[in-house]
């Protein structure tokens, strides 16, 4: 399991968790990947925004499963 983020660095940061296997497509202009779920905290922290559980949109990210 990996942690993502998609953001613009101002007013939009979406965040979750996610497989290697999975792929993600976004309309933000960032996105990065974490190994831990503390180093998503810090760089959501970097950015003064609190991590809150459960708090990835799918509104603006796809996340695929693999074809099987």
């Amino acid at each position: 399991m990996k942690y993502f983020l998609a953001h613009n660095e101002t007013d939009v940061f979406h965040y979750g968790e996610i497989t290697e296997e999975q792929q993600i497509t976004t309309g933000q202009p960032n996105l990065e990947f974490f190994d831990t779920l503390e180093e998503l905290k810090d760089r959501l922290s970097f950015f003064n925004v609190e991590f809150k559980d459960n708090e990835s949109s799918i509104d603006e990210i796809n996340i695929e499963e693999p074809n099987e």
